[in-house]
């Protein structure tokens, strides 16, 4: 009303800056959960996601669990312990596929992707990796850190679990 310009409020907007795309039809996506982030930090509660995928594996025969971003060194003997708990799950169903730097090489992972998850302990608001999921055609499934009503539209395009409860957030992913 104040000023002479029409402007808009879009939460947490995402543009996609490469070639236009279609939508994404989920009956083509691949049994793929991903989450992206910087692995293994505190934060983002990695094991939280690691050890939710290992309770459900073997609900979900076909699945894989793709990891991207960069380990972090501290991290490392957790992994190692995990790898001696679940060698056949780290050996052909998880992947940790590195730091993507390249958007279109990530954006097309997201685009592969049934499921985003996202273990994070917090946020501040709702992280940039949710909306690029979404506009992926990713079903969103999170922990309840700030904003996650926003992060599934209120429970219509995923769902929430309690942060640091990976047997809560395998049951996240199940449904």
């Amino acid at each position: 009303e104040k000023w002479p310009w029409v402007i808009e409020h879009i939460p947490n907007g995402f543009y996609h800056f490469g070639e236009e795309r279609k939508a994404p039809v989920f009956s083509e996506k691949e049994n793929i959960i991903l989450t992206a982030g910087r692995l293994g930090t505190e934060q983002k509660g990695t094991n939280v996601l690691l050890e939710a995928f290992a309770e459900i594996a073997g609900e979900l025969p076909e699945w894989e669990l793709h990891l991207a971003g960069s380990v972090e060194p501290e991290f490392e003997p957790y992994l190692e312990q995990f790898r001696e708990r679940f060698p056949e799950l780290m050996e052909h169903r998880i992947h940790f596929l590195g730091h993507i730097a390249d958007r279109e090489t990530l954006y097309e992972k997201y685009a592969k992707a049934k499921i985003f998850a996202l273990t994070s302990a917090w946020e501040g608001g709702t992280p940039n990796v949710i909306a690029e999921a979404l506009y992926a055609g990713d079903v969103t499934a999170v922990t309840k850190i700030d904003e996650y009503q926003e992060a599934t539209d209120d429970g219509r395009c995923g769902g929430a679990s309690k942060i640091g409860d990976p047997e809560e957030f395998g049951k996240l992913l199940l449904r």
